[in-house]
């Protein structure tokens, strides 16, 4: 992801979330599977941004697989994809467009997707509870990460 590293201050009464929704779900459990005996979890989160050139809107779209071993080796997974709506009244002042599309500038993709990942964690933590993976807690972390990855890619 090609951000120039433009970058603003962002005017955070100037961003609205509109909406918020599991776009996907895919949850696989062994019918043999005993949710009280999972203590481990592998996870992985990869995330998009949608901008709209002609309207105010971007969508965050994060990706999430995770899964765990039971206690006879029985393998249960989960795969989300949730998104998060925002308009951004000023989104013309915080793009980057290059030939590979717009992106929005570090400091705001930064509190897009930190406001993102935020939210995913409460979905989650009450979307998981009757499940095996009712103790998994989505780590808390910086959303430059995915920007570093991005650039590595």
């Amino acid at each position: 992801m090609d951000t120039k590293d433009k970058k603003h201050i962002i005017n955070l009464n100037l961003i609205h979330i509109t909406g918020v929704g599991v776009l996907k779900e895919d949850l696989t459990i062994p019918s043999e599977f005993d949710i009280q005996k999972v203590d481990k979890f592998d996870s992985k989160l990869t995330p998009s941004i949608e901008v709209g050139k002609t309207d105010k809107n971007v969508r965050v779209i994060l990706n999430i697989s995770i899964s765990t071993l039971g206690k006879n080796k029985e393998n249960a997974t989960i795969e989300l994809q949730i998104g998060v709506q925002y308009v951004v009244e000023n989104i013309h002042d915080l793009i980057v467009e290059n030939e590979e599309g717009l992106f929005p500038d570090i400091n705001l993709f930064g509190v897009l997707v930190g406001t993102a990942y935020s939210t995913v964690r409460g979905i989650l933590m009450t979307r998981l509870q009757y499940t095996p993976f009712n103790n998994f807690i989505l780590p808390i972390i910086s959303p430059y990460i995915f920007l570093e990855k991005a650039k590595n890619d």
